[in-house]
């Protein structure tokens, strides 16, 4: 019996190991620790939605970012109450965003 759950533990420790190394978004605890660059290195050339302090939403691909979280957009897009303007290849001042959420 004791054999068994140590070759249980065992088999455990391992799969969590695995798990972790190769797929470390699934870790909680490894999320919560991570840099806010290595967190946006994840949506590099996937589509983000930003709202700003203006009370602003902007939708576009992020193509990169730097120390002061000053981003690079593709394809922005600024959406208002009733209409969508498109601003193409823009750089966002990292001080006026509130919030970053994935859409991909």
């Amino acid at each position: 019996m004791i054999q068994k759950i140590l070759f249980f533990s065992e088999f455990y420790f391992f799969f969590l190991h695995i798990l972790i190394k190769f797929f470390p978004l699934y870790h909680e605890k490894n999320m919560k620790t991570m840099s806010y660059k290595d967190k946006l290195n994840f949506f590099i050339n996937k589509k983000i939605r930003i709202h700003t302090k203006h009370n602003a939403w902007m939708e576009g691909k992020l193509c990169g970012f730097d120390q002061f979280m000053n981003l690079s957009l593709k394809d922005l897009v600024i959406i208002s109450e009733n209409k969508r303007q498109k601003l193409g290849l823009s750089l966002l001042r990292g001080s006026v965003i509130l919030s970053i959420q994935p859409l991909e």
